[in-house]
């Protein structure tokens, strides 16, 4: 049976009345009237076949009710989705070039203001490789301090934030540790 057999206009007057106060066409199976309707497509349905389908509903619906192209939606929604992501992306390319000027900066800073303490060493007899390591060792212990001081300042500020999103989605707050472990090979 094809789609517009299912969409026949009636053809007595009684029927007319009868048809315009229902969702429905009256011909169709048990002619009970419906408060919802939900159609399943195929997976490998094109978009114009869903457009026409959809439209094809949508003549018959009254200006009240309401259509939903769950399909459609979740289209959008991963459209978004990826949109998003690659802004994520973007930004964090974005914050990792400027941590490492940032971290350049502070290293050649760090030297000039040490400039003295440095010719003090030299002038002990420090080689220029044994400088290099201790100007290594204090550069690396400012840095994985202020690493490991930024993970948990910023652990600490999304578990607040997504237990406050959570309140007031009105889910249950779920931490998980695994993923943290599995990204640090532990």
């Amino acid at each position: 049976m094809l789609m517009d057999d299912y969409f026949k206009e009636p053809q007595h007057s009684q029927d007319w009345i009868r048809y315009n106060q229902s969702i429905a066409p009256l011909h169709l199976p048990y002619s009970v009237l419906k408060s919802t309707l939900s159609l399943k497509f195929a997976p490998n349905i094109t978009k114009l076949n869903r457009d026409t389908v959809v439209n094809h509903i949508k003549v018959h619906l009254s200006d009240s009710s309401i259509l939903v192209d769950t399909g459609s939606l979740l289209h959008q929604i991963a459209q978004t989705n990826d949109a998003i992501n690659i802004l994520y992306i973007v930004i964090v390319v974005i914050t990792m070039i400027i941590a490492f000027f940032i971290v350049w900066v502070s290293i050649m800073s760090n030297i000039r203001e040490h400039l003295w303490e440095i010719g003090i060493l030299r002038a002990e007899g420090l080689t220029k490789i044994q400088l290099a390591k201790v100007i290594l060792i204090e550069s690396m212990s400012i840095i994985v301090s202020s690493i490991l001081l930024g993970i948990a300042i910023g652990a600490g500020i999304t578990a607040i934030t997504v237990i406050q999103m959570d309140q007031i989605l009105e889910r249950p707050f779920k931490l998980e540790v695994a993923l943290l472990f599995s990204y640090l090979g532990v």
